[in-house]
């Protein structure tokens, strides 16, 4: 009997191996993702990843995964069927490209992923500020990414910069989030919480700080001259 469920389970989870015991990793192929305290549709939502962020996979829970976000280590949940599942080298690579100075930053509020390098091409997502991508070309007016499915997906050049590029700073960027929606746990700009608007906005300009504000308020120092404070500096 075990044997026909590990067969079965390889053949939904077909990346997965055998009943799942290697640790693997899931790239985000929806715009947002909910990250869940419990493993169950009306859990609460303690975070959420967009498109294109790696999530490192301990373990299936019927649709939901367990384990933590490559970024930043928060842990949870998250539906399965959000992820393109590879293995850690691959998924490693993948986030590397992604965060380096040569990989692409979504800075605006939201863009399209279009099936060909034209405005009228079919959209094949539509993605949040700072969803990332891996360059492979500039075709006319559209960047040329590398999907998490290995397909080419195509983005206005005006909707995103390579890393190195962006040179506004935080507050600049803070700009693209006007009128968003409070969201608990959310971390985008279709809807957000403080804390995840804060770690999201830093982590465009690749500085990577804790998602949940009591984690953030550790990191910071004591500042005793308040005008020396930096645009965009976090007070606790």
């Amino acid at each position: 009997m075990k044997y026909s469920i590990a067969i079965l389970i390889s053949i939904i989870f077909p990346d997965l191996g055998i009943l799942g015991s290697e640790l693997r990793y899931g790239i985000v192929v929806r715009p947002t993702l909910d990250v869940k305290k419990e493993p169950k549709f009306r859990s609460e939502r303690v975070s959420q990843l967009i498109y294109g962020e790696v999530f490192k996979v301990e373990n299936i829970e019927k649709e939901y995964a367990s384990g933590n976000s490559l970024k930043d280590d928060y842990q949870g949940y998250v539906d399965v069927r959000g992820l393109i599942l590879v293995d850690k080298k691959v998924g490693e690579r993948y986030y590397n490209q992604c965060i380096s100075k040569e990989g692409l930053v979504v800075t605006e509020r939201f863009t399209p992923i279009l099936a060909e390098p034209t405005s009228t091409a079919k959209m094949v997502s539509y993605v949040p500020f700072g969803a990332r991508f891996v360059v492979d070309t500039v075709i006319k007016d559209f960047w040329r990414v590398v999907l998490p499915d290995k397909k080419y997906g195509y983005i206005p050049l005006k909707f995103a910069k390579k890393g190195k590029n962006i040179k506004e700073d935080v507050v600049e960027l803070a700009e693209e989030w006007l009128y968003t929606p409070y969201l608990w746990g959310g971390t985008s700009t279709f809807g957000t919480d403080c804390s995840g608007f804060i770690s999201r906005l830093y982590f465009a300009k690749g500085i990577i700080i804790p998602r949940d504000s009591y984690q953030q308020e550790k990191i910071v120092k004591e500042v005793h001259d308040l005008e020396k404070l930096p645009a965009g500096g976090l007070i606790f």
